[in-house]
């Protein structure tokens, strides 16, 4: 497609607010592709947090159903990490509303 300027005009006038077009219109799309991130990211966050508390819960069962203590200790710290991710997580959905 060939675009013609009138031989009167100065063809950097239209080429400037052409270029100041595609500026506007690449913020407006970066904006919007920006809070549909943010939007996909704060579901997937909590998500994880959902995962991370069946974890827990399922290690806690585990845990009490163990006959053996090296199990059992790795169990525990396992929970212990479970937990801490879902803090964590918990945190950042507090955080991010």
């Amino acid at each position: 497609m060939h675009l013609r300027v009138p031989m009167d005009e100065d063809p950097m006038v239209g080429l400037r607010s052409t270029f100041a077009l595609i500026r506007i219109s690449r913020r407006k799309l970066h904006r919007g592709q920006q809070r549909g991130f943010e939007t996909r990211l704060f579901f997937r966050i909590r998500i994880a947090k959902k995962e991370a508390s069946e974890s827990k819960l399922w290690l806690r069962l585990l845990g009490e159903t163990a006959e053996n203590e090296f199990t059992k200790s790795t169990l525990r710290t396992l929970f212990k990490e479970s937990d801490e991710l879902t803090r964590i997580l918990a945190t950042i959905l507090r955080n991010s509303k």
